[in-house]
């Protein structure tokens, strides 16, 4: 298939429609957190118990497993600038549909508002992250993308804070008044996405993000050849094992914080994630400017160096030598999801969109499977769960390696130091 989006270098006229594609990695971040947040909540609100609880806390895996190929076929179809307008449309869709859902406390809304949520974020997703590699040179892609990725933590935390703030303030209410209390910021985010979607609709964008391939023809054909090819395959096997090796160090930094290592006394149970997406945000801050200068694949392979030591560590019992293996695990992981999948898509041209949705369902499996594997043996020690970890690593790192090889196909070059963006 021939690839329109290579070689196509916007100029700089276009860093403000590549700054709101950017913004959006900080508003799915914040979107994600604020409803893992506020679950325990609606649960309450809506009585939820056993199954009905279960499908809500995990909907947003089950909907980036089944939504994210349609979302890369849309995409495909119509363009990036197009699907990006859609993922916005569904957004907006879901936060106006929390209000009929707090004022029937029927579960059905909620839980259409939930899954349009979710399928607007991964909408968005789908289209956002192949635009940062297409959006210039192709050697300029890895780092693209990770620039834009710098906003995720910042976004969840937001949406922590927000959330935080929403439990110790507006909830605050007798039971009839909480729905209300839990719709109304929603509303309040429907009508700022809507507002976003029009500033959209009025930027210019370069032509890459116009690209359109009619009907669906030669699509089998298109994920046969991504199949087919081993860098794929091997990207597929450590997105997942990345996301497998993220809910170890989930499970052991919530460890550490619950037993007060030293050091970390300070943090209640509820502050982990705080600091398991500030360990993100410094990890992408330290590793995306290395992109400049060190090869986007001996960055990631350093970085998975240092996870695999730093899950070594984090297995010793609990010490104040634990806590630098904990903080350094959540370091080295933070470049592992946008890194595997740059390296992965940079040159691919329109079948970016696909390669991305199969990368993001790899993801969404890993989230799944490990889930399930942690329930269905009643939790593991620090020790098993590290040695997880340790070997999921593994395969990134032999990932990295691969793309750094002398003859893999423009991962481990570096751009002349005149062209550090575009």
């Amino acid at each position: 298939m021939p690839n329109p989006e290579r070689g196509n270098k916007p100029n700089k006229t276009f860093i403000l429609a590549f700054a709101l594609v950017a913004s959006l990695v900080a508003l799915w971040g914040f979107g994600h957190r604020l409803h893992d947040t506020l679950v325990p909540v609606f649960g309450d609100v809506f009585q939820l118990h056993g199954l009905r609880l279960t499908l809500i806390t995990n909907v947003y895996n089950f909907v980036y497993v089944v939504g994210a190929l349609p979302a890369a076929l849309y995409a495909r179809r119509f363009g990036y600038k197009a699907t990006i307008l859609l993922g916005l449309g569904l957004v907006a869709v879901g936060a106006f549909t929390f209000y009929p859902a707090a004022e029937t406390l029927a579960f059905r809304y909620y839980l259409i508002a939930t899954i349009c949520m979710a399928q607007g974020w991964l909408v968005l997703e789908v289209a956002a992250n192949p635009l940062f590699a297409a959006w210039g040179s192709t050697e300029r892609a890895v780092f693209r993308l990770n620039l834009a990725q710098c906003l995720f933590p910042l976004g969840a935390l937001v949406g922590i804070f927000v959330a935080n703030w929403l439990l110790e303030h507006n909830l605050a209410l007798p039971q009839e008044a909480a729905a209300y209390a839990v719709a109304h910021p929603y509303i309040v985010l429907g009508a700022c996405v809507l507002l976003l979607a029009f500033v959209f609709e009025e930027t210019k964008f370069p032509s890459v993000a116009e690209i359109r391939i009619p009907g669906l023809n030669g699509i089998g054909r298109e994920i046969k050849g991504l199949m087919a090819q081993p860098r794929m395959r091997t990207a597929l096997a450590a997105q997942f094992f990345g996301i497998v090796a993220v809910g170890m160090d989930w499970s052991v930094t919530a460890d550490a914080v619950r037993r007060g290592i030293p050091y970390l006394t300070f943090l209640q149970p509820h502050d982990t994630i705080v600091l398991f997406m500030s360990l993100f945000g410094i990890g992408r801050l330290i590793g995306t400017p290395l992109m400049l200068r060190i090869a986007p694949a001996t960055v990631l392979l350093i970085f998975g160096l240092l996870g695999i030591v730093s899950a070594a560590i984090a297995a010793v019992p609990v010490s104040s030598f634990a806590v630098l293996g904990v903080l350094g695990l959540g370091i080295a992981l933070s470049l592992t999801w946008p890194t595997i999948l740059g390296l992965a898509i940079q040159g691919f041209g329109q079948e970016m969109k696909v390669a991305t949705a199969l990368l993001t369902i790899a993801g969404a499996l890993g989230a799944v499977i490990s889930q399930i594997t942690l329930l269905a043996v009643g939790g593991l020690s620090n020790a098993a769960e590290m040695a997880i970890a340790a070997l999921s690593i593994a395969v990134i790192v032999y990932y990295a390696w691969a793309c750094g090889k002398p003859n893999a196909s423009q991962t481990n070059r570096v751009v002349p130091r005149n062209n550090w963006f575009f």
